[in-house]
Protein backbone atom coordinates (compact mmCIF):
# COMPACT_ATOMS: atom_id res chain seq x y z
CA UNK A 1 0.00 0.00 0.00
CA UNK A 2 1.37 3.53 -0.90
CA UNK A 3 0.07 6.49 1.01
CA UNK A 4 0.65 10.22 -0.07
CA UNK A 5 -0.19 12.70 2.04
CA UNK A 6 -0.22 16.52 3.55
CA UNK A 7 -0.81 18.20 7.13
CA UNK A 8 -1.42 21.08 5.38
CA UNK A 9 -5.26 21.46 3.95
CA UNK A 10 -5.77 21.41 0.20
CA UNK A 11 -2.32 20.93 -0.58
CA UNK A 12 -3.31 18.65 -3.63
CA UNK A 13 -5.21 20.19 -6.27
CA UNK A 14 -8.12 18.12 -8.64
CA UNK A 15 -5.31 17.88 -11.30
CA UNK A 16 -2.37 16.47 -8.93
CA UNK A 17 -4.77 13.98 -6.74
CA UNK A 18 -5.73 12.97 -10.48
CA UNK A 19 -2.08 12.49 -11.69
CA UNK A 20 -1.68 10.41 -8.13
CA UNK A 21 -4.50 8.17 -8.64
CA UNK A 22 -2.95 6.83 -12.13
CA UNK A 23 0.31 6.45 -10.92
CA UNK A 24 -1.01 4.32 -8.15
CA UNK A 25 -3.54 2.50 -10.75
CA UNK A 26 -0.11 1.92 -13.16
CA UNK A 27 2.32 0.56 -10.00
CA UNK A 28 -0.90 -1.71 -8.81
CA UNK A 29 -0.98 -2.85 -12.33
CA UNK A 30 2.71 -3.25 -12.79
CA UNK A 31 2.70 -5.43 -9.18
CA UNK A 32 -0.01 -7.40 -10.76
CA UNK A 33 1.90 -8.51 -13.96
CA UNK A 34 5.42 -9.15 -12.27
CA UNK A 35 3.13 -11.64 -9.71
CA UNK A 36 1.05 -12.98 -12.42
CA UNK A 37 4.87 -13.77 -14.29
CA UNK A 38 5.85 -15.42 -11.56
CA UNK A 39 2.85 -17.38 -10.72
CA UNK A 40 3.09 -18.48 -14.61
CA UNK A 41 6.77 -19.46 -14.12
CA UNK A 42 6.12 -21.45 -11.29
CA UNK A 43 2.98 -23.20 -13.34
CA UNK A 44 5.11 -23.84 -16.39
CA UNK A 45 8.16 -25.45 -13.96
CA UNK A 46 5.50 -27.66 -12.48
CA UNK A 47 3.73 -28.39 -15.17
CA UNK A 48 7.04 -29.32 -17.16
CA UNK A 49 7.97 -31.65 -13.71
CA UNK A 50 4.72 -33.09 -14.50
CA UNK A 51 5.17 -34.15 -18.04
CA UNK A 52 9.04 -35.30 -17.50
CA UNK A 53 7.72 -38.03 -14.81
CA UNK A 54 4.49 -38.80 -16.97
CA UNK A 55 7.04 -39.55 -20.08
CA UNK A 56 9.92 -40.86 -18.28
CA UNK A 57 8.10 -43.49 -15.69
CA UNK A 58 8.99 -46.68 -16.17
CA UNK A 59 5.37 -47.45 -15.13
CA UNK A 60 2.52 -47.41 -17.77
CA UNK A 61 0.27 -43.99 -16.92
CA UNK A 62 -2.86 -43.52 -18.51
CA UNK A 63 -5.76 -40.11 -17.77
CA UNK A 64 -8.96 -41.73 -18.23
CA UNK A 65 -12.54 -40.44 -17.76
CA UNK A 66 -15.25 -41.09 -15.60
CA UNK A 67 -16.22 -43.88 -17.95
CA UNK A 68 -13.28 -45.74 -18.86
CA UNK A 69 -12.63 -43.75 -21.88
CA UNK A 70 -8.80 -43.04 -22.13
CA UNK A 71 -7.83 -39.83 -23.01
CA UNK A 72 -3.90 -39.85 -22.41
CA UNK A 73 -1.04 -42.28 -22.70
CA UNK A 74 2.85 -42.37 -21.67
CA UNK A 75 5.50 -43.69 -23.82
CA UNK A 76 5.97 -46.74 -21.37
CA UNK A 77 2.03 -47.36 -21.82
CA UNK A 78 2.81 -47.59 -25.25
CA UNK A 79 5.68 -50.03 -24.79
CA UNK A 80 3.63 -52.57 -22.38
CA UNK A 81 0.37 -52.47 -24.33
CA UNK A 82 2.33 -53.28 -28.20
CA UNK A 83 0.24 -50.21 -29.19
CA UNK A 84 0.77 -46.39 -30.26
CA UNK A 85 -0.61 -43.74 -28.29
CA UNK A 86 -3.14 -42.79 -30.88
CA UNK A 87 -4.30 -46.19 -30.96
CA UNK A 88 -4.81 -46.31 -27.46
CA UNK A 89 -6.57 -42.86 -26.30
CA UNK A 90 -10.34 -43.24 -27.38
CA UNK A 91 -10.25 -47.32 -26.23
CA UNK A 92 -11.82 -48.21 -22.96
CA UNK A 93 -10.07 -49.02 -20.09
CA UNK A 94 -11.98 -51.95 -19.53
CA UNK A 95 -11.05 -53.55 -23.35
CA UNK A 96 -7.53 -52.80 -22.45
CA UNK A 97 -7.74 -55.07 -19.01
CA UNK A 98 -10.52 -57.71 -19.32
CA UNK A 99 -9.06 -60.64 -17.52
CA UNK A 100 -9.75 -59.14 -14.13
CA UNK A 101 -11.43 -60.99 -11.25
CA UNK A 102 -14.97 -60.74 -10.77
CA UNK A 103 -14.46 -58.55 -7.95
CA UNK A 104 -12.46 -56.02 -9.88
CA UNK A 105 -14.52 -55.94 -12.92
CA UNK A 106 -16.00 -52.58 -12.68
CA UNK A 107 -13.11 -50.94 -10.70
CA UNK A 108 -14.17 -47.43 -11.54
CA UNK A 109 -16.87 -47.41 -9.44
CA UNK A 110 -15.91 -46.74 -5.94
CA UNK A 111 -13.81 -43.70 -7.37
CA UNK A 112 -17.39 -42.27 -9.40
CA UNK A 113 -18.84 -43.16 -5.93
CA UNK A 114 -16.39 -40.54 -4.61
CA UNK A 115 -13.61 -42.61 -2.79
CA UNK A 116 -10.07 -41.50 -2.53
CA UNK A 117 -7.04 -43.20 -3.55
CA UNK A 118 -7.69 -46.84 -4.73
CA UNK A 119 -5.13 -50.01 -5.08
CA UNK A 120 -5.90 -53.36 -7.37
CA UNK A 121 -4.69 -55.85 -9.03
CA UNK A 122 -5.48 -56.20 -12.86
CA UNK A 123 -4.30 -58.55 -16.02
CA UNK A 124 -3.43 -57.26 -19.56
CA UNK A 125 -2.59 -60.45 -21.97
CA UNK A 126 -0.90 -62.08 -19.18
CA UNK A 127 0.65 -59.61 -17.35
CA UNK A 128 -0.32 -59.28 -14.09
CA UNK A 129 0.07 -54.97 -12.78
CA UNK A 130 -0.70 -53.59 -9.27
CA UNK A 131 -2.96 -50.54 -10.40
CA UNK A 132 -3.03 -47.06 -8.15
CA UNK A 133 -6.26 -45.34 -9.59
CA UNK A 134 -6.30 -41.60 -8.03
CA UNK A 135 -9.20 -38.14 -9.40
CA UNK A 136 -7.13 -35.55 -10.70
CA UNK A 137 -8.17 -32.05 -9.45
CA UNK A 138 -9.05 -29.02 -11.00
CA UNK A 139 -9.66 -30.48 -14.74
CA UNK A 140 -12.90 -29.34 -16.51
CA UNK A 141 -14.34 -32.81 -16.13
CA UNK A 142 -14.06 -36.05 -13.62
CA UNK A 143 -10.86 -37.45 -14.84
CA UNK A 144 -8.70 -40.40 -13.48
CA UNK A 145 -4.93 -41.09 -13.20
CA UNK A 146 -4.13 -44.86 -13.84
CA UNK A 147 -0.11 -45.98 -12.50
CA UNK A 148 0.22 -49.77 -13.34
CA UNK A 149 3.04 -51.41 -12.44
CA UNK A 150 4.23 -54.74 -13.63
CA UNK A 151 4.60 -57.59 -10.89
CA UNK A 152 4.55 -60.64 -13.03
CA UNK A 153 8.62 -61.24 -11.84
CA UNK A 154 7.20 -60.24 -8.51
CA UNK A 155 4.62 -63.12 -7.95
CA UNK A 156 6.59 -65.60 -9.85
CA UNK A 157 9.48 -65.09 -7.02
CA UNK A 158 6.99 -65.26 -4.65
CA UNK A 159 5.08 -68.68 -6.46
CA UNK A 160 8.86 -70.13 -6.36
CA UNK A 161 9.35 -68.88 -2.92
CA UNK A 162 6.36 -70.99 -1.63
CA UNK A 163 7.17 -73.63 -3.81
CA UNK A 164 11.12 -73.81 -2.31
CA UNK A 165 9.89 -73.57 1.51
CA UNK A 166 7.50 -76.97 0.65
CA UNK A 167 10.35 -78.72 -1.27
CA UNK A 168 12.16 -77.90 1.79
CA UNK A 169 9.45 -78.98 3.88
CA UNK A 170 9.41 -82.63 1.58
CA UNK A 171 13.03 -82.59 1.86
CA UNK A 172 12.82 -82.91 5.66
CA UNK A 173 10.30 -84.95 5.63
CA UNK A 174 12.18 -87.21 3.35
CA UNK A 175 15.15 -87.39 5.22
CA UNK A 176 12.83 -89.15 7.92
CA UNK A 177 11.49 -91.31 5.53
CA UNK A 178 14.84 -92.35 4.14
CA UNK A 179 16.26 -93.12 7.65
CA UNK A 180 13.52 -95.35 8.54
CA UNK A 181 13.53 -97.38 4.85
CA UNK A 182 17.32 -97.78 5.46
CA UNK A 183 16.99 -99.29 8.85
CA UNK A 184 14.19 -101.12 7.53
CA UNK A 185 16.44 -102.47 4.78
CA UNK A 186 19.26 -103.46 6.69
CA UNK A 187 17.40 -105.61 9.30
CA UNK A 188 15.88 -107.18 5.85
CA UNK A 189 19.47 -108.04 4.39
CA UNK A 190 20.54 -109.12 8.18
CA UNK A 191 17.75 -111.53 8.64
CA UNK A 192 18.23 -112.68 5.06
CA UNK A 193 21.78 -113.60 5.03
CA UNK A 194 20.88 -115.31 8.40
CA UNK A 195 18.43 -117.45 6.60
CA UNK A 196 20.87 -117.98 4.04
CA UNK A 197 23.58 -119.33 5.84
CA UNK A 198 21.07 -121.26 7.93
CA UNK A 199 19.96 -122.88 4.00
CA UNK A 200 23.19 -123.48 3.23
CA UNK A 201 24.19 -125.45 6.33
CA UNK A 202 21.05 -127.90 5.97
CA UNK A 203 21.19 -128.21 1.82
CA UNK A 204 24.14 -126.66 0.04
CA UNK A 205 25.18 -123.82 -1.80
CA UNK A 206 23.67 -125.21 -4.95
CA UNK A 207 19.81 -124.63 -3.13
CA UNK A 208 17.71 -122.59 -5.38
CA UNK A 209 16.04 -120.90 -2.23
CA UNK A 210 19.79 -119.58 -1.07
CA UNK A 211 19.71 -117.91 -5.20
CA UNK A 212 16.49 -116.52 -4.45
CA UNK A 213 17.42 -114.74 -0.89
CA UNK A 214 21.03 -113.56 -2.25
CA UNK A 215 18.64 -111.83 -5.16
CA UNK A 216 16.77 -110.42 -2.16
CA UNK A 217 19.90 -109.73 -0.83
CA UNK A 218 21.29 -107.57 -3.41
CA UNK A 219 18.21 -105.20 -4.32
CA UNK A 220 17.96 -104.81 -0.79
CA UNK A 221 21.39 -103.47 -1.00
CA UNK A 222 20.56 -101.40 -4.25
CA UNK A 223 17.77 -99.91 -1.94
CA UNK A 224 20.31 -99.31 0.25
CA UNK A 225 22.53 -97.49 -1.60
CA UNK A 226 19.56 -94.94 -3.40
CA UNK A 227 18.53 -94.37 0.27
CA UNK A 228 22.30 -93.26 1.13
CA UNK A 229 22.20 -91.14 -2.11
CA UNK A 230 18.92 -89.39 -1.36
CA UNK A 231 20.09 -88.54 2.93
CA UNK A 232 23.61 -87.42 1.26
CA UNK A 233 21.42 -85.07 -1.27
CA UNK A 234 19.31 -83.49 1.38
CA UNK A 235 21.70 -83.27 4.18
CA UNK A 236 22.93 -79.80 5.46
CA UNK A 237 26.11 -80.01 4.31
CA UNK A 238 28.64 -76.78 4.86
CA UNK A 239 29.57 -74.87 1.61
CA UNK A 240 33.20 -76.50 1.75
CA UNK A 241 35.23 -77.61 -1.30
CA UNK A 242 37.33 -80.88 -1.55
CA UNK A 243 39.43 -82.52 -4.13
CA UNK A 244 36.49 -85.03 -5.89
CA UNK A 245 36.78 -86.60 -8.97
CA UNK A 246 33.83 -85.82 -11.10
CA UNK A 247 32.70 -89.32 -12.66
CA UNK A 248 32.37 -90.57 -8.67
CA UNK A 249 29.70 -87.45 -8.92
CA UNK A 250 27.94 -88.50 -12.46
CA UNK A 251 27.79 -92.05 -11.02
CA UNK A 252 25.73 -91.24 -8.00
CA UNK A 253 23.64 -89.00 -10.20
CA UNK A 254 22.66 -91.39 -12.24
CA UNK A 255 21.98 -93.83 -9.52
CA UNK A 256 19.16 -91.63 -8.12
CA UNK A 257 17.80 -91.39 -11.87
CA UNK A 258 18.37 -94.62 -13.37
CA UNK A 259 15.36 -95.74 -12.71
CA UNK A 260 13.13 -93.37 -14.55
CA UNK A 261 15.77 -93.60 -16.90
CA UNK A 262 14.83 -97.45 -17.48
CA UNK A 263 11.09 -96.59 -17.41
CA UNK A 264 11.17 -93.85 -19.84
CA UNK A 265 13.57 -96.23 -22.18
CA UNK A 266 16.57 -93.77 -22.11
CA UNK A 267 19.92 -95.32 -22.72
CA UNK A 268 22.86 -93.62 -20.58
CA UNK A 269 26.46 -93.61 -21.65
CA UNK A 270 29.47 -92.56 -19.56
CA UNK A 271 32.70 -91.97 -21.03
CA UNK A 272 35.49 -90.92 -19.04
CA UNK A 273 39.50 -91.28 -19.29
CA UNK A 274 41.02 -94.17 -17.22
CA UNK A 275 42.81 -91.75 -14.91
CA UNK A 276 40.25 -88.92 -14.09
CA UNK A 277 42.04 -86.36 -12.59
CA UNK A 278 40.34 -84.39 -9.47
CA UNK A 279 38.78 -80.95 -8.98
CA UNK A 280 38.17 -78.71 -6.16
CA UNK A 281 34.58 -78.46 -5.62
CA UNK A 282 31.34 -78.55 -3.35
CA UNK A 283 30.14 -82.49 -3.90
CA UNK A 284 26.55 -81.43 -3.05
CA UNK A 285 26.47 -78.54 -5.46
CA UNK A 286 28.11 -80.63 -8.43
CA UNK A 287 25.55 -83.25 -7.86
CA UNK A 288 22.67 -80.70 -7.53
CA UNK A 289 24.12 -80.09 -11.45
CA UNK A 290 24.08 -83.39 -13.00
CA UNK A 291 20.58 -84.23 -11.56
CA UNK A 292 19.44 -80.89 -12.94
CA UNK A 293 20.72 -81.58 -16.43
CA UNK A 294 20.17 -85.06 -16.37
CA UNK A 295 16.22 -84.08 -15.77
CA UNK A 296 16.42 -81.57 -18.90
CA UNK A 297 17.97 -84.01 -21.24
CA UNK A 298 15.38 -86.54 -19.66
CA UNK A 299 12.69 -84.30 -20.39
CA UNK A 300 13.84 -83.24 -24.01
CA UNK A 301 14.11 -86.49 -24.87
CA UNK A 302 10.50 -87.42 -23.68
CA UNK A 303 9.60 -84.72 -25.97
CA UNK A 304 10.79 -85.97 -29.25
CA UNK A 305 10.08 -90.07 -28.29
CA UNK A 306 6.99 -91.16 -26.96
CA UNK A 307 8.58 -94.38 -26.63
CA UNK A 308 11.96 -96.81 -27.31
CA UNK A 309 14.50 -95.44 -30.13
CA UNK A 310 18.09 -95.63 -31.01
CA UNK A 311 18.64 -92.17 -30.32
CA UNK A 312 16.75 -91.94 -27.22
CA UNK A 313 19.92 -91.66 -25.68
CA UNK A 314 21.82 -89.13 -23.59
CA UNK A 315 26.18 -89.33 -23.79
CA UNK A 316 28.31 -88.23 -20.94
CA UNK A 317 32.07 -87.72 -21.93
CA UNK A 318 34.86 -86.29 -20.02
CA UNK A 319 37.99 -84.91 -20.88
CA UNK A 320 41.34 -83.65 -20.29
CA UNK A 321 41.93 -79.99 -21.99
CA UNK A 322 43.48 -76.72 -21.63
CA UNK A 323 42.26 -73.06 -21.79
CA UNK A 324 44.79 -70.38 -21.01
CA UNK A 325 47.63 -72.11 -20.20
CA UNK A 326 45.31 -74.00 -17.79
CA UNK A 327 44.51 -77.72 -17.04
CA UNK A 328 40.70 -78.21 -17.52
CA UNK A 329 38.45 -81.05 -16.60
CA UNK A 330 35.64 -80.85 -19.45
CA UNK A 331 32.42 -82.63 -19.34
CA UNK A 332 30.13 -82.30 -22.26
CA UNK A 333 26.33 -83.94 -21.51
CA UNK A 334 24.75 -84.00 -24.67
CA UNK A 335 20.79 -85.70 -25.14
CA UNK A 336 19.80 -86.10 -28.91
CA UNK A 337 15.98 -84.67 -27.90
CA UNK A 338 14.16 -81.64 -29.44
CA UNK A 339 16.51 -79.41 -29.28
CA UNK A 340 16.64 -75.35 -28.44
CA UNK A 341 15.46 -72.85 -30.81
CA UNK A 342 18.61 -70.35 -31.91
CA UNK A 343 16.28 -67.28 -31.39
CA UNK A 344 15.69 -68.24 -27.62
CA UNK A 345 19.28 -70.08 -27.15
CA UNK A 346 20.72 -66.96 -25.66
CA UNK A 347 18.14 -66.67 -22.93
CA UNK A 348 18.70 -70.10 -21.11
CA UNK A 349 20.57 -68.90 -18.22
CA UNK A 350 18.98 -66.36 -17.58
CA UNK A 351 16.68 -66.44 -14.05
CA UNK A 352 13.22 -67.57 -14.22
CA UNK A 353 13.72 -68.62 -18.48
CA UNK A 354 12.68 -71.72 -19.48
CA UNK A 355 11.73 -73.57 -22.89
CA UNK A 356 9.32 -75.87 -20.80
CA UNK A 357 5.72 -75.12 -20.62
CA UNK A 358 4.43 -73.03 -17.25
CA UNK A 359 3.88 -75.07 -14.24
CA UNK A 360 6.50 -77.50 -15.64
CA UNK A 361 9.61 -75.71 -15.85
CA UNK A 362 10.96 -72.90 -13.16
CA UNK A 363 13.14 -71.41 -15.02
CA UNK A 364 15.63 -70.98 -12.08
CA UNK A 365 17.57 -74.70 -12.95
CA UNK A 366 20.47 -73.42 -15.28
CA UNK A 367 21.12 -70.04 -13.89
CA UNK A 368 21.78 -71.41 -10.59
CA UNK A 369 23.92 -73.98 -12.23
CA UNK A 370 26.08 -71.49 -13.97
CA UNK A 371 26.20 -69.82 -10.75
CA UNK A 372 27.76 -73.15 -9.00
CA UNK A 373 30.02 -73.57 -11.80
CA UNK A 374 31.32 -69.96 -11.83
CA UNK A 375 31.62 -70.19 -7.82
CA UNK A 376 34.04 -72.74 -8.74
CA UNK A 377 36.01 -70.42 -10.97
CA UNK A 378 34.71 -72.61 -13.83
CA UNK A 379 33.00 -72.24 -17.04
CA UNK A 380 29.12 -73.42 -18.59
CA UNK A 381 28.32 -73.01 -22.10
CA UNK A 382 25.67 -74.57 -24.22
CA UNK A 383 24.95 -75.75 -28.21
CA UNK A 384 22.03 -76.93 -29.66
CA UNK A 385 20.54 -77.69 -33.47
CA UNK A 386 16.71 -77.42 -33.13
CA UNK A 387 15.41 -81.64 -33.84
CA UNK A 388 18.64 -82.79 -32.99
CA UNK A 389 20.68 -82.53 -30.03
CA UNK A 390 21.74 -80.26 -26.99
CA UNK A 391 24.77 -80.29 -25.32
CA UNK A 392 26.16 -78.17 -22.03
CA UNK A 393 29.74 -78.58 -21.56
CA UNK A 394 31.27 -77.60 -18.36
CA UNK A 395 34.87 -76.64 -17.40
CA UNK A 396 36.50 -76.83 -14.18
CA UNK A 397 40.22 -76.31 -13.17
CA UNK A 398 42.17 -79.11 -12.20
CA UNK A 399 43.78 -79.43 -8.72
Amino acid sequence: MINIYSIAPESFSEEEIALLRGMANEIIFSISALLSKESNKTLACIQAARKKVFEESPDPILVIKADGTILEANPSAEKKLGQSSDKITGTNIYNIFPNTSPASKHFLNPLNSGSGNISLELNSSGTDYLVSLSPLKNQEEETFLFVARDISEQKVRKTETIKASKLAAMGELSVGVANEINNLTNGLINYTQILSEEIEETTGKDDQSRELLNSIIKESERISQIVQQLLFFNANHAQTKEAVKINKIVEDSLTLTKNQFRYDAIEVSVNFPDIVPSVQVNVQEMQHIFLNLLSNARYALNQRYSGKDPQKCIEIKGEVTARNGQSKLKVVCTDFGVGIHPNIISNVFEPFFSTKPNGVGTGLGLSICLSIVEDNEGTLEIESILNDHTSITMELPIV
